[in-house]
């Protein structure tokens, strides 16, 4: 049987490099091979939070109100079993004016992040 691996990955902060701006962008991944049986636990949760009246449509982590992430976090940590996280965070600042476009930016991120991974495995 083929070893597959699946990959979700989510972005934090913005492209805005002004000071208004968010500090960090974030790329975050999370592999895990046929991570499918979490589904129906998220599921189960979602509708037993609508049910106690919460009005919620999905689960975001940075939306979402603290004991709500708190019980994602729960369900997930109690049946994922091994899985990988990644992360890589940028200081934004430390970015020049060459590197500010979204599809420079991202790929000398992601090289940046390659060499960096080489070191340390």
């Amino acid at each position: 049987m083929n070893s597959y691996r699946y990959i979700f990955l989510d972005e934090g902060g913005n492209f805005d490099f002004t000071p208004k701006g968010t500090r960090f962008f974030t790329l975050t991944s999370v592999t895990k091979a046929r991570p499918f049986q979490i589904a129906p636990v998220l599921d189960h949760l979602k509708y037993d939070l609508i049910e106690t009246g919460l009005d919620l449509e999905y689960f975001h982590a940075s939306e979402d109100r603290q004991p709500v992430r708190d019980q994602v976090f729960t369900a997930i940590r109690d049946r994922f079993g091994a899985l990988r996280i990644d992360s890589l965070i940028v200081e934004k600042s430390k970015c020049g004016p060459a590197l500010r476009d979204e599809t420079k930016f991202y790929r000398r991120a992601v090289e940046t992040q390659n060499l960096a991974s080489l070191h340390t495995e």
